[in-house]
Formats: structure tokens, sequence, C-alpha cells
């Protein structure tokens, strides 16, 4: 009976999470009234840099002023990395962004990165111009300031603040923090057990949603706090303590933490990582980091929403300078705060290509675009490869979606087309070694090469739509997440072919020059069993209320 339960549970979690994931959530999640919000800034470091974007950066801060009270916004994280050089000119700009929140009497914390210490940013050492314009003295009379790591330096600070029925303490740890202030941490996080406590240092995740490990991983995590000048000699022994070492140290020891964020990556943009503490108490550890996008980030910043219940959480992605929402399932998610997962796995493809019938020996492997598709006087081809290492999932998937960028407008009169998806059968010669430098229409592995359209020993995982229009195409199918758990080798090889004439779609490469439009796979893993059944309701509520506000348009 145990067992049956399970596999309902696990089917229909399933089913639920890949049905909103496979919508595309094109619409922002609902405001719930009586929620509470945290609202989360990334790397404004572009913003401080030049002037023609510092009113983004004013954009945001004005925005939560403006919704303090209709959001019932309770307090504001900065991840670090306020500005690029450390310097004078940065850090005006950003006291005239952040004096909005105090204007407001908004309480928030700011955290050190790797461009706020060091002789013009380059994290040589821990000089920083932060307390000459955000001393301990601006806030030491505000209600929610707790305290300081050293006297009148806000490079490591603790704050207090209550929402929605619970009281809080939000731990803000500079950049590779040092173990005496892990020590010092410790020591906060006992005296204040009975708070709820969330963490804000710079650099703790990494782009796979997995936490820094220089000990175990090296530099294969690009961007490591033990890679910076300040970790000398660069083996990890300097005093510093990465993503996992805080995890080991500090995070997993108090029962009482809950929440962990940092920003520092931005190839991707984003990472959620659910983890069990020794006291058994669930962590969910979050990345957002936009300043690759337009304009160093285009304003985007996260707002986590906590419904009233007390366990749901609706993460949202919003762009007050846009006025807009990314609502892609990276972005725009739902978990609840008691159970582990779903956890998310941000994949980019280790190599992708296009191949061509009428170029059968010609690579296409350094291009910034992966073309599917035929010419519109049907006088060529093209297919796409895509190869995914799957080292980071490390549970069955419970959901994939693959998402792909459209660059250009390359639809023939009917303006549609439909793609085939494929995946290259395990131990089929050059399924996991076929190179991107060397891949051609005459050696692609599974390739007819006498038809556009046809693969060998390759297992169909749907199909999906392409329009004229740019931006981001998903394909999501129950089978792709199949083939992902079948896979024996570690890593999985995408096919493309269409048999539409005239139509073909030009997406973005890995190689591509703005790293947040590269193309991805977002694998969402079997959340433990004790956490399955929280987590149906909680994303069946939520998918219940995206339905009564689409009929009541």
């Amino acid at each position: 009976m145990i067992k049956s339960l399970f596999r309902y549970i696990l089917i229909a979690y399933a089913i639920t999470f890949a049905g909103i994931q496979a919508s595309g959530a094109i619409e922002p999640l609902p405001w719930v009234p009586g929620s509470w919000t945290l609202a989360v800034m990334p790397d404004t470091q572009v913003y401080t840099w030049y002037s023609q974007y510092h009113e983004i950066f004013t954009s945001q801060t004005q925005w939560i002023a403006d919704h303090k009270s209709d959001r019932n916004i309770a307090f504001t994280l900065h991840e670090g990395d306020i500005t690029q050089h450390n310097i004078a000119t940065e850090w005006e700009r950003a006291d005239t962004s952040l004096s909005i929140l105090d204007g407001a009497g908004m309480g928030y914390a700011l955290t050190l990165g790797n461009h706020d210490i060091g002789n013009n940013g380059n994290a040589s050492d821990r000089t920083t111009l932060l307390n000459d314009y955000f001393p301990a003295s601006r806030y030491d009379t505000t209600p929610t300031y707790g305290g300081v790591f050293e006297t009148g330096k806000m490079d490591n600070s603790y704050h207090l603040f209550s929402a929605g029925g619970k009281d809080y303490i939000a731990l803000a740890l500079e950049f590779g923090p040092r173990d005496e202030i892990v020590n010092w941490a410790d020591g906060i996080l006992t005296q204040y057990a009975d708070r709820t406590a969330m963490i804000v240092t710079h650099a703790y995740q990494f782009v796979d949603s997995t936490r820094y490990d220089f000990l175990e991983k090296g530099t294969s995590q690009r961007l490591n706090p033990h890679s910076f000048p300040l970790g000398a000699p660069n083996d990890g022994t300097a005093n510093i303590n990465d993503g996992q070492q805080l995890w080991d140290k500090l995070i997993s020891k108090h029962a009482n933490t809950s929440m962990v964020f940092s920003g520092h990556i931005a190839s991707i943009g984003n990472g959620l990582l659910s983890s069990r503490g020794d006291e058994g108490q669930i962590v969910h550890q979050m990345l957002c980091d936009y300043q690759s996008l337009p304009s160093g980030g285009s304003g985007y910043m996260r707002l986590i929403e906590f419904l009233p219940d007390g366990e749901t959480v609706q993460v949202k992605t919003y762009s007050p300078y846009l006025d807009e929402y990314m609502t892609d399932p990276s972005n725009q998610f739902v978990f609840t705060l008691n159970s582990i997962g779903p956890t998310s796995r941000t994949i980019r493809p280790e190599a992708d290509t296009k191949i061509k019938d009428v170029l059968p020996d010609k690579v296409h492997g350094a291009e910034s675009s992966i073309t599917v598709g035929n010419e519109f006087d049907g006088t060529s081809s093209y297919k796409m490869y895509l190869r995914f290492d799957l080292a980071s999932v490390e549970v069955e998937a419970a959901s994939a979606e693959l998402l792909l960028y459209q660059q250009a407008e390359n639809m023939g009169p009917n303006n549609i087309e439909t793609v085939d998806v494929f995946g290259l059968i395990d131990d089929i010669i050059g399924e996991t070694t076929w190179s991107e430098s060397t891949l051609t229409w005459n050696n692609a592995p599974a390739n007819i090469v006498d038809s556009p359209t046809d693969f060998t020993n390759a297992t169909p995982l749907g199909s999906f739509d392409v329009t004229g229009e740019l931006g981001w195409f998903r394909f999501s199918s129950s089978a792709l997440a199949n083939f992902i758990n079948a896979d024996t080798n570690g890593k999985i090889t995408l096919l493309f072919s269409t048999a539409d004439k005239g139509l073909y779609g030009s997406f973005r490469s890995k190689e591509f020059s703005n790293t947040s439009l590269r193309p991805y796979l977002l694998v969402t893993e079997v959340p433990e069993p004790s956490s399955m059944l929280l987590i149906c309701l909680a994303v069946l509520q939520m998918s219940s209320v995206l339905r009564r506000r689409s009929n009541c348009r």
C-alpha cells in the first residue's frame, strides 16, 4: 500500500509540475493577499559603474519603497557586488539609490562582493569603501539593525525583523567569509535560535545549483572565492570559506537556518538547491544574478513571496525598470519551506552545433547560432545536435525542459515550424564523444545522410512548434525526462530535425556572446518521498489559482 501511494504521489507530482512548465508559465504568478515579500537585489555593479544605467538601480529601490505596503515587503537583501571598482563615484551612486530605502523606513542588508573589495575591486584584500558611505552608525537606530562583527563596520552584519507571524534574523556575510566570521555567525545563530535565519553571501552557489566546493571540484567551478587574489596561494588553504565550507561549518549545524541567497555568477543567472541539515532542517539555497542581460541586468530582481499558510513560497523575477516579469521555470516557481525539492538543475550544453546537407563536410561548431529546418527554396536542410553532461543530476528527474532562444525571423509564409526532437541511444558510436569542432553532415552519429528528417538508433522524444517570433522557445515532455533517467553513461545527445518545407529556426548557441541567451536544459529532480504530497498540494493549489485568474478575464 505504501509503495502504491508513493507511486501515485510521484506520478501526480511529475504530471502537475511538468504540466505547469510545459505551459511556459506565461502569466506571472498572482499576488496572494495576506502574503509578505522579501525583496532580493542581485549584483548592481553595472548600474553603479555606468552613469547611464544608474537609473535602473534607482528604479529598483523606488519600486520597493513604493510597494512596501501593498506587497507587504518586510525586508530587502543585497547579494553583493554593489559596485564594480570599489571607487567613490560608484559608492556615491549606490548611496543615492539605497537612500530611497532609508527614506521609506525599509530595513535592508548589504553584502560585500569580490568587486566591492581591494584596489579597484580586484579582491586582492578586504579593504572597502563600503563603510565610508554605509557605516554602522547609519543603521544602529533603525528597528531592524541587530549588530556587526567589527564595531562600526557593515562588512558582516545581522538584522532582525518579523513578518507573517514569525521572527527572522538576516545574516549578511562577506565575500569568502574568514573562519573568524564563521565563528561569529555561529554564535549569532545560536543566540537567536528562536528566529528563522536567512543568510546572504555573495559567492555560495555555482551555475548548476550545487555549492561552490574548491576542495572537491577545484577550478572546474570558475570564480570560486579560493581562486581570487584574496585566496592566494589559491590551493584551498587560505582563510576563506566557499559554499560547501559554509554549509559544513555553519549552515547545516543550526536548526533555525531556512534560506541562503547569493549572486556572483552571471552566465545563467539562477539556481535552486534544497538540502537537509544536521538538525533535520530544510535549507533552500537560491542563486540569482542578471548582470549579463542588457544594461547590466535590465533591472531584474527577485520577489520572494511567503503565502499566508506559512509554508508555500512563490518566487518571482521582476524588473521595475521594464515593468516586466521573467516567467520561465527557472525564474518563476513555487516550493514549500519544510520540504526537500524540487531541486532544479540548470545544465548548459557541453557541445552544440548544426549540420547542413548541401555542405556535408563543413564544420559549424564555432558559430554563434544553431539551426534546424529547410531553406525556403528547398535547396538545403539543417539539423541540430546538443550534448549535455548529466553529472550534476543527483537523483531521478521528475521533469525536464529544454530552452532555446531564437535569434532571427527565418520563417516562411506559414510562419510556423514543427521541430521533432530525438535522443541518441546509449552505446551508439560517437554518442558521448562527438566534437563540435569536427561534426559534419557526413560523420554525425545516427544521421541518415540521404534524408533531411530521419535518424537511426534514436528515440523520438516529441516535438515543439517554432514561430517567427524572437525569444525563448521551450520543449518539455515526459519522454525527455524518461530518456534522462534511462541514461547509463552520464551524457545525452539530443537531435533536432523537421519535415516542414521552407521553414527553419535559428537559435543562439553556447558560443553566443550574451551568456544569458545560450541554450540550457532545466532538470527538476524528484524530491524526497516524504515531501512529495506537500509539494503536489502546493503546486495544485497554485495551478488552481492560475486557472481561476484565467477564467475571470
